[in-house]
């Protein structure tokens, strides 16, 4: 055998070998190498850019949350962005996202009471509410020694609902209730198990006042008063709280009633040769009688309110400056009144006013009360026919106690009422000149003049001029 095996020596034999190798695949392997590296890179690089951009959009204004609450915010603030950068690091995505959240609703409810305190505020240039100065003085840091949240909380409990949770203040400016002209509206209307009296003239001072002297039992009609005033609800507890000094612990077991006696006691002392009588409604002065608190006609008694809030559908409000409180002497009537676009008509199912596409004439409606909003539109609150022939006066005042309360708890139950008796819907109709002589047509009866409801309305804060 020649040396080089069964084919001999290849150098020798002169057989040629081929050493080229594919590279093909080796060469593929590395762009896909160098690609996913590239894409890898570009990720990060696109993930760092995302990181950097939530950051740049985690921001907060501070002059939409309280002066005391600032410095705060600016602690919490950076400690946000230390943690978002620390959970980045560390590619926990989730948690960046959940920090900011937390961040936001911290924020979010900051926002909130700096806005609820606003209102506070508001509520007491307009002295429509019961408030605090010195309340006012610790929120904003003027109060030497009350700045604390312990100190505020423990001093003025009465004007705030605190939220442990969120460690932040709901300021609470509860509206003042005018007690005699709440007791009057009662008085004219609701049956009452102590006395079926009602409010009389009185010849020597020509006003209509209601004749305690005459009633038979006064401390049962006191005590009946006392509980009907504590069904009013909070603004009415509140403010005989206030005005008689009393403290939450004085309401507690029969405290309630009993200071609701006493109070409803103080409205009917007034002596008229020898007589007890309530404060008056309105003077009488032969016909037609107003005055900055409302008026009287032959067919009516209208008092003024202070303004309300109408929850509207879609999340609006319609705010008014004021209203009258109106009770007709002489029974609730009906009229026609015109119902223009723009008018709303009452949801029952939450107590908002929805815009009605009906227009026309609201045949034998049911007059209730004028108010004026603060844009200085007139709105006319009726009720339609329905299928009831009578008028109950004592259910139409029950039903105007609880839509004028501007609750719109309240009203969903008024309608519902209504609807259980067979009346027909309550509208809120948007006033004109032809919406306001028939409104004040039937309210002032005898006695009605352009001028004078011209008269009525800008007592409200409407300023029409006359036509």
């Amino acid at each position: 055998m020649a040396n080089g095996g069964a084919f001999g020596n290849p150098l020798t034999t002169g057989i040629a070998l081929n050493f080229e190798v594919d590279m093909t695949p080796y060469r593929q392997m590395m762009q896909d190498n160098l690609k996913f590296a590239q894409t890898q890179a570009a990720e990060t690089q696109a993930k760092e850019k995302e990181f950097q951009d939530i950051l740049k959009n985690i921001t907060y204004d501070d002059s939409k949350i309280l002066k005391r609450r600032r410095d705060g915010a600016r602690v919490e603030y950076a400690s946000l962005i230390n943690d978002a950068i620390k959970l980045n690091k560390n590619g926990d995505r989730g948690g960046v996202q959940n920090r900011i959240a937390d961040f936001r609703s911290t924020m979010n409810n900051l926002v909130d009471e700096k806005t609820n305190f606003n209102l506070y505020e508001k509520a007491a240039r307009e002295g429509k509410s019961w408030t605090s100065a010195e309340y006012i003085n610790a929120m904003n840091g003027l109060n030497q020694g009350e700045t604390s949240d312990e100190s505020i909380l423990k001093l003025y409990p009465d004007e705030i609902d605190y939220d442990s949770k969120s460690g932040t203040f709901a300021s609470q400016a509860i509206p003042k209730a005018d007690a005699m002209s709440w007791a009057n509206k009662i008085l004219q209307g609701m049956p009452l198990k102590s006395t079926n009296l009602k409010p009389e003239l009185v010849p020597e001072t020509g006003e209509y006042r209601f004749p305690l002297s005459k009633v038979e039992d006064p401390e049962a009609f006191y005590k009946e008063m006392g509980a009907l005033w504590l069904g009013g609800g909070e603004s009415n507890v509140e403010t005989m709280r206030r005005e008689r000094g009393l403290t939450s612990d004085d309401l507690d077991g029969t405290g309630a009633i009993h200071n609701s006696t006493e109070y409803m006691r103080s409205l009917f002392q007034d002596k008229i040769g020898g007589d007890r009588y309530g404060r008056p409604l309105a003077a009488k002065g032969g016909g037609f009688s107003f005055n900055v608190g409302g008026g009287r006609s032959e067919d009516s008694i209208f008092n003024k309110s202070g303004g309300r809030e109408l929850k509207l559908a879609g999340g609006d409000a319609l705010k008014t400056t004021g209203q009258y409180d109106i009770t007709f002497t002489k029974g609730t009537g009906r009229t026609t009144l015109s119902v223009p676009s723009g008018s709303y008509v009452l949801d029952p199912t939450n107590g908002e006013y929805k815009e009605t596409g009906f227009t026309g004439a609201l045949e034998d409606a049911i007059p209730l009360y004028p108010m004026v909003g603060e844009d200085g539109q007139e709105w006319y609150a009726a009720i339609s026919k329905g299928s009831v022939s009578d008028v109950d006066p004592n259910m139409i005042m029950i039903i105007t106690n609880l839509l004028s309360s501007g609750d719109a708890g309240d009203a969903a139950e008024a309608q519902k009422m209504l609807d259980k008796s067979k009346y027909g819907q309550t509208y809120l109709i948007k006033g004109n000149g032809s919406v306001k002589n028939q409104f004040w047509g039937k309210v002032l009866g005898q006695d009605y003049t352009k001028q004078r409801a011209n008269d009525a309305m800008k007592k409200l804060g409407a300023g029409l001029p006359d036509f």
